[in-house]
């Protein structure tokens, strides 16, 4: 393909029921881990997970943690270190149990494990269950998990607080205001408060757009093949795209900003028209890699509402972490979104300089940076009742 971005929406991809068992590790009042296994609300898979618990006295403050787009399990493997770092939630939750704060983490349905755990001969992934995956289960397996959480015995239910990834956000948004859950906080990280409509619109058109646009090295205003292939591997976005999928048409040789919005709108218009035109069942991007349902997909460019004014129908803080680095979602954007909203008293950003998308070094993957794990958990803390 000799344009940018060609996106195929098949092959593009970005990001109370039952109690059937609870297995507890140990049985003592001060159980460290308990792992718990129930049905679905809609009977077409397993939830599991886990709640950490410290050893401490009295009912604890739980942190329910929701993942962003992926195959994730309760770990959340997202990171470039080849350490324990790289297991972003499971980092996370054991800095909180030092802090005397219990965690709840899950996998997501059809998910069993991460690359780094699995063994030769085992599948991390059910892709039969993940067709399955639309925005309203993920919504009802997250409000299962945060209601089974809110029932437990160790846990004080007024000192819930949310943890959400990326997409999670959109997510943990409209359950608020359905008020189908009602923490004490919300804590983002990487947190989208525009809508997920205008999301994907930037990630296909401004964002290729101003990253391209970057490889003008002699300020001419023009982009040409020769200028793209030096810079791209100096740009993290670019360098995970195929360089034929970056240069100029032979018809152009060039790439002006202007011709390069007008091709980028008119692929991201045709993306939209062929995505909606499917079938809502079919597996996303592809039968043999699946992510999750059409349905899941279709979300990217049917819910037009800013996560923004989902959030303030609930009423409570919201503090959204955001790298100025951030690959998947722009900073400026969001702090824009939120300056248009009337009723955004409660709802706030935290810029973390130099960081991307997990608040690491990269723009993307983790882990996360000590300093900014301090002020995250900081601002968890400082959300709790003293």
């Amino acid at each position: 393909m000799s344009t940018l971005p060609r996106f195929s929406p098949r092959t593009h991809s970005f990001a109370l029921g039952l109690l059937l068992a609870i297995v507890p590790l140990w049985s003592n009042a001060f159980a460290a881990s308990e792992h718990f296994h129930f049905k679905t609300l809609d009977g077409k898979a397993d939830l599991r997970g886990q709640i950490e618990l410290p050893d401490k006295q009295g009912k604890l403050p739980v942190v329910v943690m929701m993942p962003g787009t992926g195959l994730f399990d309760r770990d959340v493997y997202f990171g470039l270190s080849e350490t324990k770092k790289d297991l972003l939630f499971k980092q996370l939750s054991e800095v909180l149990q030092q802090k005397g704060i219990a965690t709840l983490r899950y996998d997501y349905r059809g998910v069993s494990c991460h690359e780094e755990s699995k063994s030769p001969d085992k599948s991390c992934v059910d892709n039969a269950i993940r067709t399955t995956v639309t925005p309203q289960n993920m919504r009802s397996d997250f409000e299962q998990i945060y209601h089974w959480g809110e029932k437990h015995a160790r846990i004080d239910p007024q000192q819930m607080i949310i943890f959400a990834h990326s997409e999670g956000s959109v997510h943990t948004a409209n359950l608020l205001a359905e008020r189908r859950i009602q923490p004490r906080a919300v804590v983002l990280m990487g947190g989208i408060y525009e809508s997920p409509q205008s999301v994907v619109q930037w990630q296909l058109v401004g964002r290729f757009h101003d990253h391209i646009m970057k490889a003008d090295s002699n300020q001419d205003k023009k982009v040409t093949a020769e200028e793209i292939t030096t810079y791209q591997a100096l740009d993290p976005l670019l360098a995970m795209m195929p360089l034929e999928m970056l240069l100029p048409p032979e018809d152009l040789k060039v790439w002006t900003s202007a011709q390069l919005s007008q091709q980028l709108t008119a692929q991201h218009q045709e993306i939209t028209k062929v995505t909606l035109a499917e079938n809502d069942h079919l597996p996303y991007p592809s039968e043999s890699s699946v992510q999750a349902s059409m349905a899941w997909w279709k979300m990217f460019f049917r819910e037009a509402q800013s996560t923004a004014s989902l959030f303030s129908q609930g009423n409570i803080p919201v503090i959204n972490h955001l790298g100025d680095a951030d690959s998947q979602v722009s900073l400026t954007r969001q702090q824009a979104m939120l300056d248009q909203l009337k009723a955004k008293h409660l709802l706030s950003i935290q810029s973390h300089p130099g960081k991307g998308h997990s608040l690491g070094s990269h723009t993307l993957f983790g882990p996360m940076s000590p300093e900014s794990e301090k002020r995250l958990v900081e601002s968890i803390l400082k959300q709790l009742k003293p």
